[in-house]
């Protein structure tokens, strides 16, 4: 197969042709009249159970106003965003102008991350690191999502960070970290550990709530549980993280990329293997044909 046969097979390409359409605003019906097609055979192509043809590659991204490279890009779309908004959207009268700006997000992230693949930048961050990135960000989302933003290079001197700031990594250590339960594990290791808190221990405890070791020291100085400097002195003194890591057998977390929660899934699961929803119901609740979602049930234990 020729790489240009490739990419057309691409596993993507069925889902980025109907974002593009939907995205144009275009119905089904008018894109097949448009390329001279039936109906059926363009629902085949958006749902992978045709090849697309190079002429009608072609045709598609001239209709929907796309270039043909931005169709074919190797990665997955982003997930869509809007339905994460379409409560709040049936309740504004603007929902047709909020759904633009949101669909203009999703087109910003998918050229991000082109523009990171076609640099060879991984977008690798450990998980802890997006973790505090994420609960950082959405203390501003809850507090300044409708202020202006402008971030100036060496605006401010290292002792004086923004009050803003100081509140999102703030709010992010007490979101990932509470105050009550960090205390408790801190002292129950205090209670069970004869050689007392110890670093290894430390690393255990980070793993736990899945923050990095540098940010639980830092959050345990800040309650007075350590004292202040630990972080700093542990790392003059060159305790590796990683070596304690691997000689605890603690694997490295791998970012969560499932479309749904934990919880969804095991109810779905559980629905399956007690009758109550056939096997392609099951497959359409977890947007994956039968056969990967008998996989998932195998691998979670329900499927005999």
């Amino acid at each position: 197969m020729s790489a240009a046969e490739s990419e057309l097979r691409s596993p993507y390409l069925p889902k980025r042709l109907r974002n593009a359409r939907r995205d144009r605003g275009m119905t089904q019906e008018t894109v097949a009249a448009q390329l001279g097609l039936a109906r059926t055979s363009l629902v085949a192509l958006e749902k992978g159970e045709r090849a697309v043809r190079p002429e009608e590659l072609v045709a598609m991204a001239r209709l929907y106003g796309r270039s043909v490279d931005d169709l074919l890009r190797p990665t997955a779309p982003v997930e869509d965003f809007v339905g994460q908004f379409r409560t709040s959207l049936s309740r504004s009268a603007d929902a047709e102008e909020l759904e633009q700006a949101i669909r203009m997000v999703e087109h910003y992230a998918e050229d991000y991350r082109e523009l990171e693949r076609r640099a060879g930048v991984a977008a690798n961050r450990p998980v802890e690191r997006q973790l505090w990135t994420l609960a950082h960000e959405l203390a501003h989302f809850l507090t300044r999502r409708l202020a202006a933003e402008i971030t100036v290079a060496k605006a401010h001197s290292p002792g004086r960070v923004p009050a803003h700031e100081r509140f999102a990594d703030a709010f992010a250590g007490e979101f990932l970290m509470p105050t009550s339960g960090l205390t408790r594990d801190f002292n129950a290791i205090l209670r069970t550990r004869p050689d007392g808190v110890t670093p290894g221990a430390l690393v255990e405890l980070a793993g736990f709530y899945g923050v990095s070791f540098q940010a639980l020291l830092v959050r345990l100085e800040g309650l007075g549980l350590l004292a202040r400097g630990t972080f700093d002195m542990l790392e003059h003194e060159g305790f590796s993280v990683a070596e304690a890591r691997r000689l605890l057998g603690l694997s490295t977390r791998e970012s969560d990329a499932r479309v749904f929660p934990a919880r969804y899934v095991t109810l779905a699961v559980d629905a399956y293997r007690e009758g109550k929803i056939s096997e392609g119901a099951f497959a359409r609740f977890l947007r994956v044909d039968r056969i990967t979602a008998r996989d998932v049930a195998r691998a979670l234990g329900q499927l005999d």
